[in-house]
């Protein structure tokens, strides 16, 4: 039964990210993704010139300017979609670490 709901709550927040990404894909920039996007885009030209205005590293803006050359677009959607996908894949990774450290250092 424990299985069960492992499996219920990975696809209800499946759902609810898709349901997000349906709902926001088209939205205007907003708050710092204007900075993100111009980093992005930058980077994805080959210029490694880092924005002053950025206050975090550059290496999601790296990896994200690789998505833009593969698919040749920088749209909106697309990255807010492949953002969600290493979002989720860093949820995931990090709650099996917790599970692994947790079961092997038992008192």
């Amino acid at each position: 039964m424990n299985k069960i709901n492992h499996y219920l709550n990975a696809i209800l927040l499946l759902g609810l990210v898709l349901i997000g990404w349906i709902y926001f894909k088209t939205d205007p920039l907003r708050v710092d993704e204007n900075t993100n996007l111009s980093q992005i885009v930058t980077y994805a030209s080959g210029r490694l010139i880092h924005d002053p205005f950025l206050t975090s590293v550059s290496g999601y803006h790296y990896l994200m300017s690789w998505i833009v050359r593969l698919f040749d677009s920088d749209s909106t959607a697309l990255l807010r979609g492949f953002s969600a996908v290493l979002g989720l894949g860093c949820i995931a990774f990090f709650y099996q670490s917790n599970r692994v450290f947790t079961t092997n250092n038992q008192y």
